[in-house]
This record gives C-alpha cells, sequence and structure tokens, in this order.
C-alpha cells in the first residue's frame, strides 16, 4: 500500500468529517431562531444522527480511497478527527465530561463503521456478482 495514499485517505475522511462538522454547527446557527422554539430534546434527536451519518460518510470515504486495509483507515481518520476535536475542546472549554469521552469513542467507532460498510458493499457486490 502506497504510504501518501494511506495519508490522503486519512485526511480525507478526517477532513470531511471537520468541515462538514463545522457546517452543520453553522447552519444551527442560522436556523436557531426558527428552532428556539422546539423542545431541546427534539433538536438533539435531530442533530446527533446527523453528525453520525457525517461520520459514518467520512469513514466510507476514507476506506473508498484506501481501498486497502479498509478498518485500520477509517479507525485511523476517526481517531485523527477525535484528536483534532478534543484539542479545540481543551482550549475552548473549561473541562471534559464524561459524555465527551462517550461521544469521542463514538466518533471512532462509527468511522469505523463506514469502513466496514464499504468494505462489505465491495466484497459482497464481487461475490454476488461471482456467484451464478
Amino acid at each position: 500500500m502506497n504510504f501518501t495514499l494511506s495519508i490522503k485517505a486519512i485526511l480525507s475522511g478526517a477532513l470531511f468529517i471537520i468541515i462538514a462538522s463545522l457546517l452543520m454547527k453553522i447552519l444551527y446557527v442560522f436556523l436557531y431562531p426558527f428552532l428556539s422554539n422546539l423542545h431541546e430534546a427534539i433538536r438533539y434527536i435531530v442533530a446527533i444522527p446527523v453528525f453520525f451519518i457525517i461520520i459514518l460518510t467520512g469513514g466510507y470515504i476514507t476506506a473508498g480511497i484506501a481501498r486497502r486495509k479498509t478498518l485500520l483507515h477509517s479507525f485511523l481518520a476517526g481517531l485523527l478527527t477525535t484528536l483534532v476535536m478534543l484539542t479545540v475542546a481543551l482550549q475552548s472549554s473549561d473541562g471534559i465530561t464524561l459524555m465527551t469521552y462517550i461521544i469521542y469513542a463514538a466518533i471512532i467507532i462509527i468511522a469505523s463503521a463506514g469502513g466496514y460498510y464499504w468494505k462489505y458493499r465491495v466484497i459482497g457486490a464481487s461475490s454476488r456478482a461471482k456467484s451464478p
């Protein structure tokens, strides 16, 4: 496996997750006047699945670029994303809670799941194509 391709795959997935998450937060700021009337739980019910879909897509993108060792590359993209977000959180907040660590663990697991999903689709498609 080409080292530069590995780096490109990991950075592409991590950057996708970070940029798409930031765009989601910017969209939330613009929509806040409309969403402020909703109960806080409803806002989270919508935001958390969208955030997890972004992470899953980042893992999928990483695996699609890497094509080999997809779970490792997707895991590393999730880990890189987590480290960047943790660094920002430590600089801008008073402390990190247990829920923060749970969300960071979920980021790594869901990014890896995106790589697994890519692998399942590619291997599943090739095995289905070979069977009569």
